[in-house]
């Protein structure tokens, strides 16, 4: 264990070399002699390649520790007998030797283990991959029977935090003509080239109507269609529709 409360006993190649050679690589402390045994190691080890992300991760780790132990932390000064600033947090050292071609030497070990440092970009050393924006479009509703009506179909991608990817659907209206008794607005998805027609739901005659649809069904399909029903209990579609937008 180091004075920095982080223990790294990796023998990577089971013949006794522990974490000092890979923390001695990353701070550029290493022989010339050393530095070649260490590369050649990692070239031919995975399980090595995988001790120098986690000693790369306890060294990110240990760094951050010092900044914060280094950042004020009061705005007015300490009070009268307080005791003195914890110092910055180190890694043992082995000793102050830094030579200028030990940079570009360990360029070429952060090359050869592309795969993994690859791994730690995209996941950071949270583990938490960046989430991208969500991807918007829209589409105009176009009248069909209902000269006067106008209307938007807006998709956007859920986040992805659910095993089936989803689009959140919002289908807006403006200029219907109340449904009147017995008759109501319904939205559907359809197909034109085989004129299969799936069933969304109830829409008002103005306003915003929001519906969640997997991602591989609003594939299926090509258009959206608003549809004037009568309450008869037929769940097909009345053959009346009103608006269309093709996406």
């Amino acid at each position: 264990m180091n004075d920095g409360g982080f223990e790294n006993d990796y023998d990577y190649d089971g013949d006794g070399t522990d974490g000092d050679e890979l923390t001695g690589l990353l701070r550029g402390e290493l022989s010339r002699e050393e530095l070649a045994v260490a590369v050649e190691r990692l070239r031919g080890s995975g399980d090595a390649r995988l001790a120098l992300v986690d000693t790369v991760a306890a060294h990110a780790a240990l760094t951050a520790a010092a900044r914060t132990l280094r950042s004020p932390l009061r705005v007015s000064g300490p009070p009268a007998g307080a005791e003195a600033a914890l110092p910055p947090l180190e890694l043992p050292r082995r000793s102050l030797r830094r030579p200028r071609w030990v940079a570009a030497a360990v360029a070429a070990v952060v090359v050869l283990g592309a795969g993994v440092g690859t791994v730690v970009g995209w996941r950071g050393l949270s583990g938490t991959p960046a989430r991208p924006p969500a991807a918007v479009r829209s589409v105009t509703l176009q009248p069909v029977s209902a000269a006067t009506a106008s209307g938007e179909v807006t998709m956007a991608d859920e986040p992805a935090s659910e095993a089936v990817p989803r689009t959140r659907m919002q289908i807006t209206t403006s200029g219907l003509a109340p449904a009147g008794p017995g008759r109501f607005y319904y939205a559907w998805l359809f197909d034109p080239q085989t004129n299969k027609m799936l069933p969304l739901g109830l829409v008002s005659a103005g306003g915003a109507n929001q519906f969640e649809v997997s991602d591989d069904i609003v594939a299926r399909y090509h258009a959206v269609d608003i549809s004037l029903q009568d309450d008869n209990g037929d769940p097909r579609h009345s053959a009346t529709s009103v608006l269309r937008a093709t996406y």
